[in-house]
């Protein structure tokens, strides 16, 4: 229902990418979710958001371990002469454009903001 939200708002077809993006945005909802069932202590509820978890990974492309995603990440800080922190923002604008939809943009902030401390 989503991506038809997203078609009817856009008021064209969607792209792959985008039908990705939004893929990914519900998986992040899920992911949420679950967190947020299981901390109340429902976890009927957090095993159905993980079923439908693992239904809508299915369609994301395979995700990069955090080694492969740290490899990239100091690539691109090597590339662009990222020297500090005030530097993140030309780091994650590539790291993300690179890693779009193989990584979660979390973990790519993490690890930027662990290699330019």
């Amino acid at each position: 229902s989503s991506l038809k939200n997203k078609e009817i708002d856009k008021r064209a077809i969607l792209t792959d990418d985008e039908i990705l993006q939004v893929i990914g945005q519900e998986a992040k909802k899920r992911k949420e979710s679950i967190t947020a069932f299981e901390s109340a202590g429902r976890n009927e509820l957090a095993e159905q958001e993980r079923k439908e978890l693992t239904i809508l990974t299915d369609y994301l492309p395979e995700q990069l371990s955090e080694e492969a995603v740290r490899a990239i990440v100091q690539k691109i800080i090597q590339d662009t002469g990222a020297h500090a922190a005030t530097d993140i923002g030309k780091v994650m604008g590539a790291a993300i454009a690179e890693l779009k939809g193989k990584a979660d943009g979390g973990t790519i902030n993490k690890i930027a903001r662990d290699l330019l401390a």
